[in-house]
């Protein structure tokens, strides 16, 4: 396949694009990456013939809009979609009629929908940076950690069971709200950490896969 991927490329921490790209090239397709900032004008002077199909995560509207004049689009949306987030449910609203094709981690709004152009997709490793780590150069530094963010009205069971964890295990529990860690920082992160917690939004279906 030959495809226009328009997304936010280059990112220096978590890099998904960079990832994504690497995958289809070693797959044996053709990728073109242009920058979801690039202004619509550059967009315009592109020879959509060359392609087979345009992808998204989270660029603007306008900017799919345009694209879907000329080719099919297909978006990848990686987080969760009526779980109290009100601005990827509103996002969603706004673009979904400009794709052929879109794939969701959240596997319940898939579920939902029940549409078969409506598709669960989810994330896996950059496999250009994974590495066997040796759990015996680790001296754990923490108990139980919870390392994200809880700073958000659709992470009000995060809050409460940080909190509720917090009562019971006082001296144990750390709430962690570093939001730059990444790749080998991370990966030291959870070594360090003997009990490391995943929290809501978590159903059969959805889940966060930072960790």
């Amino acid at each position: 396949m030959k495809i226009l991927y328009i997304g936010n490329h280059n990112q220096p921490n978590n890099d998904d694009e960079g990832a994504i790209t690497w995958g289809f090239r070693e797959l044996g397709h053709t990728v073109t990456e242009v920058h979801e900032n690039s202004n619509i004008e550059s967009i315009r002077q592109l020879d959509f013939s060359k392609f087979d199909f345009a992808l998204f995560h989270k660029s603007s509207p306008h900017v799919i809009k345009e694209v879907s004049n000329h080719i099919d689009c297909v978006l990848w949306f990686f987080d969760g979609i009526n779980k109290g987030f009100e601005f990827n449910d509103t996002y969603i609203t706004e673009v979904k009629n400009y794709f052929t094709y879109m794939f969701f981690t959240d596997g319940d709004y898939v579920k939902d929908c029940n549409n078969s152009k409506i598709i669960s997709l989810k994330q896996g490793f950059d496999s250009r940076v994974i590495r066997r780590v040796d759990a015996s150069n680790y001296t754990p530094q923490r108990c139980i950690s919870f390392l994200g963010n809880i700073n958000h009205s659709g992470y009000n069971d995060r809050y409460n069971y940080c909190r509720a964890v917090k009562e019971k295990y006082d001296n144990l529990f750390i709430c962690d709200l570093n939001f730059n860690m990444f790749k080998e920082k991370l990966t030291d992160y959870c070594q360090s950490t003997r009990i490391l917690l995943a929290m809501p939004p978590v159903t059969d279906l959805y889940w966060s896969n930072r960790v």
